[in-house]
């Protein structure tokens, strides 16, 4: 389930605070403006059955950037690449091990409701997935998808969003197949530079036969100068079906 893992990179603007997590927030980048969203590196692990046996699941990755400029006082557009993936699979008589350049991917996002500083806010964030990744990491498939995402603060201090995201992906079986991926994120300011926040996550696949993946994630962000900072976050897988562990490190950087 790398997907559930690799960070759908977000800018939260509160109190100053720049804040990097999984769900997306419904703000966009200002006018003119340009921002710069990477994961520095992450590492995700799982153990689970197969085929009557145990399957191991080690992924790493480095350097996936999202770069956004804004267009208008509520559209962006942001140009992404998923960087350098190295996943590694064993099983009690089979180990294979893959690494390369991942795929390049164009997002725009439309804040069609409201400021999420002040009340309840929507967006839409349509992309598309371009096919250059490497063989090894890649399927050589362009793919479609797009999210819905809202925002709003509860008071001075806390704050919520959550999305709901659409990918049409490659199947060689069936062609393609839908899956819905969701969250749930709710953010604490502790004080003008520094924030902690927990997530909940949830991915649904039409042609998944097991549980649903479902897991728990907490963060936290420190400003380490004004308009950049550093995000860590734990997730926990709570379902079988899910990774049993990720952990990222990621930058926010208002250039």
């Amino acid at each position: 389930m790398s997907r559930f893992w690799i960070a759908v990179f977000t800018l939260v603007i509160g109190s100053s605070i720049v804040v990097a997590q999984v769900v997306e927030s419904p703000t966009t980048v200002p006018r003119g403006a340009w921002l710069l969203e990477s994961d520095l590196g992450f590492a995700n692990w799982d153990r689970g059955g197969h085929r009557g046996g145990t399957l191991e699941t080690t992924e790493l990755g480095v350097a996936s950037v999202f770069l956004s400029v804004g267009l208008t006082a509520d559209f962006d557009v942001q140009f992404g690449f998923d960087g350098w993936i190295q996943s590694e699979e064993s099983s009690t008589d089979v180990k294979t091990k893959t690494a390369g350049w991942g795929d390049f991917l164009i997002r725009a996002k439309w804040n069609f409701v409201d400021d999420e500083e002040v009340g309840s806010a929507w967006a839409v964030l349509p992309y598309l997935k371009l096919p250059t990744a490497d063989a090894e990491v890649g399927n050589g498939e362009t793919e479609p998808g797009g999210a819905l995402v809202y925002g709003r603060p509860i008071n001075d201090d806390i704050w919520v969003e959550a999305m709901l995201l659409f990918d049409s992906l490659h199947n060689e079986t069936s062609g393609r197949e839908e899956s819905l991926f969701g969250g749930i994120v709710l953010g604490h300011n502790v004080n003008s530079t520094s924030t902690v926040y927990a997530e909940f996550l949830v991915d649904w696949n039409r042609d998944s036969s097991g549980d649903i993946p479902l897991a728990f994630g907490v963060g936290i962000s420190s400003e380490i100068m004004p308009g950049c900072a550093l995000d860590f976050e734990t997730l926990i897988g709570v379902t079988e079906d899910a990774t049993d562990l990720g952990l990222a490190i990621r930058i926010v950087w208002e250039l």
